[in-house]
């Protein structure tokens, strides 16, 4: 801990753990864009993604984040299908399996019926198609139960 911790907000602290819980009680959109583009953090920064509503601030993240998993994030807030496409698509998908996870990650978070049924039919790992039908028959049992 630095002494000017002390005098800083919550969410610039330089314990990581204590700007997480910071930004995920955070609700000011200007400083959580801030925290999206600049922590070093890349949970952090995830966690900043998440509360934010912004499409085109969401589709720079998702462009040029350096974190896979941010980028993956945030195009899947931006609900842009091109976007999320492109990054699910990457090469690195296959023969990386925390970026399977990450991906699989942003497909359960997924509610576009139209994403999720292009994901089950484009994406390059096997394992991220079958998440996306999972995730198409979760949301299909839902409308169908609420229907009851």
């Amino acid at each position: 801990m630095r002494l000017s911790d002390f005098f800083c907000p919550r969410w610039k602290h330089s314990d990581k753990e204590i700007r997480l819980c910071a930004v995920k009680k955070l609700d000011n959109k200007k400083k959580l864009a801030k925290i999206a583009r600049n922590d070093p953090e890349e949970d952090i920064r995830e966690a900043a993604v998440q509360k934010l509503e912004n499409q085109n601030l969401l589709t720079e993240i998702a462009n040029n984040d350096s974190s896979y998993i941010v980028r993956c994030t945030a195009a899947a807030r931006t609900q842009n299908k091109d976007l999320l496409m492109k990054i699910i698509k990457e090469d690195t998908l296959v023969e990386n399996g925390t970026i399977f996870n990450i991906c699989s990650e942003a497909v359960k978070k997924m509610e576009d019926q139209t994403i999720l049924t292009d994901i089950a039919e484009n994406a390059k790992d096997k394992r991220i198609r079958q998440e996306a039908a999972e995730k198409l028959t979760e949301l299909f049992w839902n409308i169908y139960c609420n229907k009851c």
